[in-house]
């Protein structure tokens, strides 16, 4: 089953991308909860279809903003709504829950980006754009491209400071002279916000505030690489119940894998009780 995603800004040929359903060998590729093993798994995911402008290869010249929206599209799709997680509360030290939904979240995300545009109807735009190159406009003269992964690629070894400026001086295209690092920041969170978000967490012990960091990619990517361990024993569980082979259960979408592992498990389960 493939996902549709709507990409905002997306590239210039469009904005649109398909992803097909992850199967064993996917997340037997996965190696890490890097940028790159991120972009490694959305080039493997992404289907060539007719109307798409995105296709396997192409997720670095993505927009950081539109790779979190397909980052976002692979955990609903396998994991749904819900994120859940936890946490040592920074008073007490004794562990509290969190629990949003993914949606809720991204879609106060996006309201705040077009507030800050001016997008929304009867508002004066504080940034138009994209253009049919990619570039936006601020009100005060500032023509500016949100970044990609390639241009993080670049800054690889780069100092911190330098990293930014380096960074900045890639993205604008033109800059008023009062323009500053701040000003550049802003733009891009207005047109191209990441799903990047500091949350509040109560502790249910103390009930203290606790501030927890979530980013998609990190969440994902960890997600995927817990649940890998159960992998093994999906595979060994069909192997025995249907005889098939390691390449044959690998290449079975998750959510049918995990199906098939349910028949098994409930017809022994059925015998054992018989007995």
């Amino acid at each position: 089953m493939a996902s549709e995603v709507r990409l905002d800004p997306g590239l210039v040929e469009g904005r649109w991308a398909f992803l097909r359903e992850m199967n064993g060998q996917d997340e037997m590729a996965l190696q890490g909860e890097s940028r790159l093993d991120a972009l490694l798994l959305l080039d493997r995911l992404l289907l060539a279809m007719p109307g798409t402008s995105v296709g396997p290869g192409s997720t670095a010249a993505l927009s950081l903003s539109d790779r979190d929206r397909l980052l976002a599209a692979v955990y609903r799709a396998h994991f749904g709504d819900r994120v859940e997680g936890s946490g040592s509360c920074q008073s007490c030290q004794g562990a509290f829950e969190l629990s949003f939904s993914l949606d809720a979240l991204m879609a106060a995300i996006f309201e705040e980006a077009e507030t800050r545009r001016g997008a929304k109807q009867g508002q004066r735009p504080a940034i138009t754009g994209p253009d049919a190159r990619g570039v936006y406009q601020s009100h005060d003269g500032m023509r500016f491209r949100p970044p990609t992964s390639l241009d993080l690629d670049a800054l690889r070894g780069l100092p911190r400071r330098e990293a930014r400026e380096a960074l900045a001086k890639a993205c604008l295209i033109e800059a008023p002279a009062e323009a500053d690092l701040a000003s550049l920041a802003g733009a891009l969170s207005a047109v191209a916000p990441l799903i990047d978000r500091e949350l509040d967490a109560a502790c249910s012990e103390c009930g203290a505030h606790n501030t927890v960091h979530f980013d998609i990619q990190s969440h994902l990517l960890r997600s995927l690489r817990l649940e890998r361990r159960f992998l093994s024993r999906e595979v060994h569980c069909l192997a025995r119940a249907y005889g098939w082979s390691l390449g044959d259960i690998l290449s079975l979408p998750r959510r049918e894998r995990a199906t098939y592992v349910r028949l098994v498990l409930r017809e022994r389960d059925a015998r054992e009780a018989r007995h």
